[in-house]
């Protein structure tokens, strides 16, 4: 006992003493606290229990940082250039908010074990890096997203991504809306192992939406999946799948494939039934089936219990947004399902992208027109959308962000339960600052509780303009001065007469000028009273009378 004491105590001296040397810098005891290790300073932690960074750790170009199998979170940001040592140990992200991770994590710097504990289940670990895990990767509040980088799971084990959402076959619908990869997941996998591996895969709009290879043969490798949502292309296909004699034969002319099954029906595919595509790629071949589990929120016609549907597959390389054509017949054109959240394919020897195609040609229950922000006199953020039918609608939730991620309601609109024609909405946000972006969305709520996103649209209060103009009245030019804050918008200015028409117009990019000049005489006005608007990024922003004499 006595020499572990002196253990701890000759520990605590070394560490002081390096941060005396400039090795090392603390803000706050090492439990707690930023952690910088500048170039060539080594840090060597031998010590149980977990070690506590609440907030940045930054290794530097040839700094070290040597874990000896310990847990280390962090709740701030990530910036490693130098060397990150854990074998056999834990990197945990706590932070309450967004956490951003760069520099190297990959070879001798990949964490053993990586785990996402943040605050609250809108927040994310954005890694701009490629990011390598040795052992395992869980997910216990929070997502990640990697942009176009990839995060690579190197355990072959089935289980080695862990905490993701069991897949909701029912409804496709999930506590929240975190506990996946927004971008490129890899992982390894050994069919001698495990036959079925899991990708639990998503984005911001369609959410979570995993996808899971099942029957998998082939030798161990390393398969890639991202979700994306697309504007799928039409169905074109030119022939009919005869499944009748259980052995799929393909001919005849018809626009959409139609499959004759076993009991002499017909299943002609109408439309894409999703709005987002799964893409799969391997540098090894395999032969294997498909299980995805779409999210409600990828949805392009509103699911039925009647309807069939089932996986199409695209050429590699191919556009999402071209027609799919019979090469989606891969697999086994006869394999379909009734449950639209358990799209199932089999079959396959080969990777690309994955969409859903089904019978059903019904409409979602609302159809969206337009979702547009206006600024109103530089004060106010009026909302404005139109519906070109109604069913089942409950009605619309308003809901607002800083960041374009983390939504909260501020706002309620009844909708009709059943209405054929076009209806207009529209929503006040007077809770605004200046100089501030917001991100508003709808939440179009079902009577019976199913729900689904509008696209994201943006409105900017700006900031105290004192738009200024002189001499007004005038008999000849005027002057247009403006404020610092816009000096480098484009900025559109609009003369209308007291009819409402627009009798002059121009666009000019500031790039740090502060002032534009106007004359009545060039523009053989006649004399009487017009209104100047002067408008940023489509917003009006200022509104004038002006007279001339």
């Amino acid at each position: 006992m006595k020499n572990i004491k002196t253990f701890q105590i000759i520990r605590l001296l070394l560490l002081r003493l390096f941060i005396l040397m400039g090795l090392i810098i603390t803000n706050c005891p090492l439990t707690h606290c930023q952690l910088h290790i500048f170039d060539q300073a080594d840090f060597f932690v031998d010590t149980t229990g977990v070690i506590s960074v609440d907030g940045d750790l930054q290794i530097e170009l040839d700094g070290t940082l040597t874990m000896n199998g310990q847990e280390i979170m962090i709740a701030g940001d990530l910036s490693q250039n130098g060397n990150f040592i854990n074998p056999a140990g834990k990197l945990k992200f706590n932070g309450t908010g967004n956490q951003n991770v760069s520099g190297n994590l990959t070879g001798a710097n990949a964490p053993f074990d990586l785990v996402i504990e943040q605050g609250d289940n809108n927040s994310s670990v954005d890694f701009s890096i490629d990011i390598e895990v040795e052992n395992t990767l869980e997910f216990l509040v929070g997502k990640i997203t990697t942009q176009n980088n990839e995060i690579y799971i190197k355990n072959e084990a089935a289980n080695a991504i862990l905490g993701h959402f069991v897949p909701n076959i029912i409804d496709g619908t999930y506590a929240s809306n975190d506990r996946f990869v927004e971008g490129v997941l890899a992982r390894d996998v050994n069919p001698s192992i495990s036959t079925t591996y899991i990708f639990p895969t998503g984005n911001a709009g369609d959410f979570y939406n995993p996808i899971q290879l099942e029957n998998l043969s082939g030798n161990a490798g390393k398969i890639s999946v991202s979700f994306s949502s697309e504007n799928l292309g039409p169905i074109n296909f030119t022939g009919t799948v005869d499944c009748s004699e259980g052995n799929p034969a393909y001919s005849g002319t018809a626009s959409t494939v139609v499959q004759s099954n076993d009991d002499n029906t017909d299943i002609e595919y109408i439309n894409m039934t999703s709005q987002g595509v799964w893409d799969i790629s391997s540098v090894t071949s395999y032969d294997y089936d498909l299980v995805a589990y779409p999210n409600t929120a990828n949805t392009n016609v509103n699911p039925s219990a009647t309807g069939q549907y089932r996986l199409l597959q695209r050429p590699s390389g191919d556009d999402p947004s071209s027609d799919w054509t019979p090469f989606a017949l891969s697999g086994n054109p006869c394999v379909n399902t009734s449950n639209y959240f358990e799209l199932v394919g089999t079959g396959f020897s080969d990777f690309s992208i994955f969409g859903a195609v089904g019978n059903e040609s019904g409409a979602l229950p609302v159809e969206l027109i337009d979702f547009y922000a206006q600024v109103i006199d530089n004060e106010f953020v009026k909302l404005k959308w139109t519906t070109a039918s109604e069913i089942n609608n409950q009605g619309f939730e308003i809901e607002r962000s800083l960041d374009g991620k983390t939504f909260e309601k501020i706002g309620w609109r009844d909708g009709l339960s059943d209405f054929e024609l076009e209806r207009n909405y529209a929503f006040d946000d007077k809770n605004v600052r200046k100089n501030e972006l917001y991100y508003y969305r709808l939440k179009q709520m079902d009577l019976d509780g199913k729900y689904e996103y509008s696209e994201i649209v943006t409105a900017k209060i700006m900031g105290d303009m004192q738009v200024r103009i002189s001499p007004n009245p005038t008999p000849d030019e005027i002057t247009i001065q403006i404020s610092n804050d816009l000096q480098n918008e484009v900025l559109s200015f609009e003369v209308y007469d007291i009819l409402g028409r627009q009798v002059f117009y121009q666009e000019d990019f500031l790039n740090g000028q502060t002032s534009f000049q106007f004359s009545f005489q060039n523009s053989n006005f006649s004399k009487g009273v017009y209104f100047l608007k002067i408008n940023n990024s489509n917003q009006e922003i200022a509104s004038k009378k002006l007279i001339h004499y």
